[in-house]
């Protein structure tokens, strides 16, 4: 069914590099007339223009996919927190008795080298956030 053609343009200058695209693109699609194959070009136009959209779309359900995994890896993290404070258990039961026969929480008796050692980390982490705010500012 051929198209109804309800306007045209006189007057349209290309040069003649844009003329041998226009007639290229006849030439591949197999249409009758130059007028088709600016109409054809323009149909793509508008095909691609989509296609960008459908793809802007999928980009940002992809961005909230990985929201979500970056929310998964956080709580990781956290649970990773509480190994860590399950070994610091450990390791203040080992300062204070070798023989591993009984265990003390660092809440009853803390040993001077477990205490040493937070107090460094917790040293170290405020450094790295001054670090941190110092550079976002």
């Amino acid at each position: 069914m051929e198209k109804e053609y309800k306007s045209s343009i006189k007057g349209v200058r290309l040069t003649q590099e844009e003329k041998s695209i226009v007639e290229s693109i006849q030439n591949e699609q197999q249409l009758s007339d130059f007028s088709k194959a600016v109409c054809y070009i323009l149909h793509d136009y508008l095909r691609q223009q989509e296609e960008i959209q459908n793809l802007q779309q999928k980009n940002q359900k992809l961005e909230e996919a990985n929201q979500k995994q970056m929310t998964r890896i956080r709580l990781a993290s956290n649970g990773a927190d509480v190994s860590t404070q399950t070994v610091i258990e450990v390791l203040n039961t080992l300062c204070w008795q070798m023989q591993m026969k009984d265990f003390r929480s660092t809440d009853q008796m803390l040993h001077p080298v477990v205490e040493e050692a937070q107090k460094t980390v917790k040293e170290r982490i405020a450094n790295y956030k001054q670090k941190k705010d110092f550079k976002q500012t």
